[in-house]
């Protein structure tokens, strides 16, 4: 006998023999504690659980709960809250600016020259024939192509963002609408 109940319990720990002969008294639950960084999602039972992680751009708020950390924010490595991540751009002196930004200055430089002789030229039935309007439209969207690559090595802010879609999207249209405009 290894225990008896007589107004409590009287249990005698040392006369029990555990499977496998541990000495230990195993553990009786249905669910272990989580780990650092992870959840508890309840299964059937209020008292029972499965561990879960949260997303890799989520903390845990709660035992319970991930929480986004939200927009320039990252988790920290045991989740347990958030660090706003540093905003890093492109140098001016970096290769990577100096090379686009010297094949811009290039393009812009021949792009007016070329604009130059045209206007120069207006009133000769070469360029007449050629379509100033519609070559007018192109050179400028060609212009604005070029002008763009400073825009988008510019470090960001609101306004350089909404002048980058802006000067994408209306240069190209410029462009493809007067190539397309001028084969029909």
């Amino acid at each position: 006998v290894v225990g008896k109940w007589y107004n409590g319990l009287d249990f005698h720990t040392d006369e029990l023999i555990w499977a496998k002969g541990t000495e230990s008294m195993p553990m009786s639950a249905c669910s272990l504690p989580c780990e650092p960084g992870m959840i508890r999602k309840q299964q059937g039972d209020t008292c029972c659980w499965v561990c879960d992680q949260c997303e890799e751009y989520e903390y845990v708020y709660n035992e319970t709960t991930c929480m986004d950390c939200g927009y320039g924010q990252w988790p920290h490595q045991d989740k347990r809250g958030c660090y706003s991540l540093p905003v890093k751009h492109i140098k001016w002196t970096s290769a990577f600016a100096i090379a686009p930004a010297v094949i811009s200055c290039l393009g812009i430089v021949v792009t007016l020259a070329v604009a130059g002789v045209m206007f120069q030229h207006r009133d000769t039935p070469v360029v007449r024939a050629s379509g100033r309007e519609l070559t007018a439209i192109l050179l400028t969207g060609v212009l604005v192509c070029y002008l763009n690559t400073f825009v988008l090595l510019a470090q960001p802010t609101t306004v350089t963002c909404i002048l980058q879609r802006f000067g994408v999207g209306v240069s190209f249209s410029a462009v493809y609408g007067a190539l397309l405009t001028k084969t029909n």
